[in-house]
């Protein structure tokens, strides 16, 4: 009776793993559209898990054995799909980050024109040739964050 239980609780412990592995990658296809979610975060709790669905092919009979690499099967596909999509979007991300960080560097630049600007502004220090300039430079600036927020937009 002692091996009957052993056997038995090792069939119940492959079987949790497996059906813990197809959880798993249940919600990987789930999240694939989360953007805050990295795709090594993703797959890690999938990969790491998804060995144990082969241990199925150890105890199970044919027919689960079927359904279970069949269930695999139908989960690749979506996979595949998702993964080439995720990456678009990833590059899209990081593509619409990299324009952000220009628009910040402008605008902080349009904040030194501007204090530059204030400080002209103050009685005995005006002086037109520089006001001019600054002028000029604030324009050149505020033209740069509309293209970089233009850009953003169809990124």
């Amino acid at each position: 009776m002692h091996s009957k239980d052993r056997e038995l609780n090792m069939r119940r412990d492959i079987y949790l793993e497996a059906i813990e592995a197809i959880s798993a990658g249940i919600n990987a296809v789930g999240q694939f559209s989360d953007i805050h979610v990295t795709m090594t975060e993703l797959m890690k709790s999938y990969t790491e898990k998804i060995a144990s669905v082969a241990k199925v092919t150890l105890i199970g009979s044919d027919e689960t054995i079927e359904a279970v690499l069949n269930f695999s099967q139908e989960l690749t596909g979506p996979f595949m799909r998702l993964t080439a999509k995720r990456q678009r979007l990833d590059s899209m991300q990081q593509q619409r980050r990299a324009i952000q960080e220009k628009i910040d560097v402008a605008s902080r630049s349009q904040e030194r024109i501007l204090a530059q600007i204030t400080e002209q502004h103050k009685p005995g220090a005006y002086n037109q040739k520089w006001w001019n300039e600054l002028q000029r430079q604030l324009a050149l600036e505020q033209e740069r964050i509309d293209r970089l927020t233009e850009g953003r937009s169809s990124a």
